[in-house]
């Protein structure tokens, strides 16, 4: 649960200056940036397995989060803002479905060739360096997908800033009440997907699952779930408004 809390403090910290940059540098900029932190993040993890350092990997996992974090906070709006602003809320989701969907190949692939490999081997060495290669391969895919996002042709969009003569033009974002409520909803759902993940393989070695095949395979079955029920939600609000949506699926969790 460290782990997972120096993944989620880089929200934290670098979610508004990953804005800021966005003003100054624009979406596309900003993604590739990221994408080139995150290179940064996936490297460190070679020296934290070669000197079995615990701080050390947080660290990795804390820098590899700050550029998924700009990565977020630069896609979303920009798939947000590409389109007609009736339908912003399905693409969304949408995006997020494979968001999901890669979350769930990564459960098998970890479960599969990492996990796998470290309960064979019982020395703390020895595991350590096994999770050298893939976060290597991890890092070589992130250089390429960033070049290939900086040389490919994406619709210019600086900023989304307000009109001057909009009425949110000079408000403080939190006198907006939907929006402030909306980050407390997303706080405690976030928690809820993320916990449950996260603490999902412990749980089932507790409980007598000793496969961890087996348990990742929950962990990738929970993500494709997930991801089927994206999908289903960007089909219904093409054709139903956003807000009766989640009126309707937060009615019938209440149940």
């Amino acid at each position: 649960m460290l782990a997972t809390s120096a993944w989620f403090f880089a929200y934290l910290v670098f979610s508004v200056p990953s804005g800021k940059l966005i003003e100054k540098v624009g979406y596309k900029s900003t993604m590739v940036i990221s994408l080139f932190i995150m290179v940064v993040g996936a490297i460190l993890f070679v020296p934290a397995a070669n000197m079995v350092s615990f701080p050390l990997t947080l660290t990795a996992i804390f820098v590899l989060a700050t550029g998924v974090c700009a990565l977020q906070t630069s896609a979303n709006p920009y798939v947000a803002i590409l389109g007609p602003e009736h339908s912003a809320s399905a693409r969304l989701n949408l995006a997020q479905a494979f968001n999901s969907g890669a979350s769930a190949i990564a459960g098998w692939f970890a479960a599969r060739f990492i996990l796998a490999d470290t309960t064979k081997v019982t020395d703390s060495v020895s595991q350590a360096h096994m999770l050298e290669m893939p976060y290597v391969y991890i890092a070589a895919g992130l250089l390429v997908l960033g070049f290939t996002v900086m040389f490919l042709h994406l619709p210019a969009i600086a900023s989304a800033r307000p009109a001057e003569d909009s009425p949110a033009q000079g408000r403080s974002i939190w006198s907006f009440s939907h929006t402030v409520l909306g980050m407390v909803g997303i706080f405690f759902y976030v928690g809820v997907e993320i916990a449950l993940a996260a603490i999902c393989i412990q749980y089932c070695e507790q409980q007598g699952i000793s496969s961890v095949q087996t348990a990742g395979i929950l962990v990738t079955v929970y993500y494709l779930l997930i991801m089927a029920g994206r999908f289903v939600g960007s089909a219904l609000m093409s054709v139903i408004k956003a807000e009766r949506c989640l009126w309707f699926w937060v009615s019938w969790a209440s149940f």
